[in-house]
This record gives structure tokens, C-alpha cells and sequence, in this order.
């Protein structure tokens, strides 16, 4: 009995581990390749400058102060520059009916012809 219950609890373990984290990346124009940045602006409201929108970042977790790390990570790797946060939403997701918070943001690059 002892030994069901240890199974039934790894499975649990890696099915809800499996769905934890979630970044996606929807580009506004797939031909756009930047190079990694070392920093990203945080913009909560757009930015008075001119930029392009490179595209839609979006992530999932069951912990929302980990978000905002997910979303710059992942644009420094596509080389945005900046970041214009959307509002926080969230879900009761999976069947531990546990809290599953999505943030995005818009990644962008700064435009430096004038």
C-alpha cells in the first residue's frame, strides 16, 4: 500500500511539474533576427521614442514573481531592448485547482534612425 501511495505521488509530482513554467514567443515579423542583449527597459506604459515591435512574449506559471524573469530572459535572447508590460490575468488551472498567472509583454527595438 505504502508503495502505490510513493507511486501515485511521483506521478502527481511530474505532472504538475511538467506545466509549472511556460514562455512562448510570437514574432511580429519572422524575418527580424537580433543579436542577445545584456539588459532589457521595463516600460509599463508605451515609451515616448520610436521603436518596432518585434513581436508578443508571453508566460505562465504557478508563480507570478518568477513572470517578469521568464519574459526578460527571453527578450535578451531575441534582442529586444525594451519590454511594454500588459496587466497580470490569471486562471484556476489543472485539475489541483491551483492558480496559473499569465503575464505578457510586447517586446520592442529601438529605432535609432531618426
Amino acid at each position: 500500500m505504502k508503495r502505490i501511495f510513493i507511486m501515485i505521488m511521483i506521478v502527481f509530482g511530474i505532472m504538475l511539474s511538467s506545466c509549472i513554467n511556460s514562455v512562448k514567443y510570437l514574432p511580429s515579423n519572422s524575418s527580424i533576427n537580433n543579436p542577445p542583449t545584456d539588459s532589457v527597459s521595463i516600460y509599463w506604459e508605451k515609451p515616448d521614442m520610436n521603436y518596432i515591435e518585434l513581436g508578443l512574449i508571453s508566460a505562465e506559471s504557478y508563480d507570478k514573481e518568477a513572470l517578469l524573469v521568464f519574459i526578460k530572459n527571453k527578450a535578451q535572447e531575441i534582442g529586444a531592448d525594451g519590454i511594454i508590460m500588459k496587466p497580470m490575468r490569471f486562471h484556476q488551472g489543472g485539475w489541483v485547482f491551483t492558480t496559473v498567472y499569465i503575464l505578457d509583454a510586447i517586446a520592442i527595438k529601438y529605432n535609432k534612425k531618426h
